[in-house]
């Protein structure tokens, strides 16, 4: 019995949900909304909001902070592979 009820109100449900929700800003649409083109190409303006700043950290004594972007081990055998193939291509060509 609470097999079929479950049933029977998922199929009133799936009558009165639309099969598409949309939502833009908060607030649900009663249509589809429109597509945005946007231009091609490079528009500077877009930049100008854009603040960047490419100097290294420093820390609380105001000495820099050196990051390392990979982990060298010059002994692993990956290295040593790679370092050997590297000497191979330059013979070869």
């Amino acid at each position: 019995m609470m097999q079929n009820l479950l049933d029977k109100m998922k199929d009133i449900f799936k009558n009165e949900i639309p099969s598409a929700i949309f939502i833009k800003d908060g607030t649900v649409l009663d249509k589809v909304p429109e597509k945005e083109v946007m231009e091609k190409g490079f528009d500077g303006k877009r930049l100008d909001g854009i603040s960047y700043d490419n100097s290294p950290p420093i820390d609380e004594n105001g000495v820099e902070i050196e990051f390392k972007s990979k982990k060298q081990n010059l002994n692993s055998r990956q290295y040593k592979k790679n370092a050997y193939n590297r000497e191979k291509t330059a013979i070869d060509t």
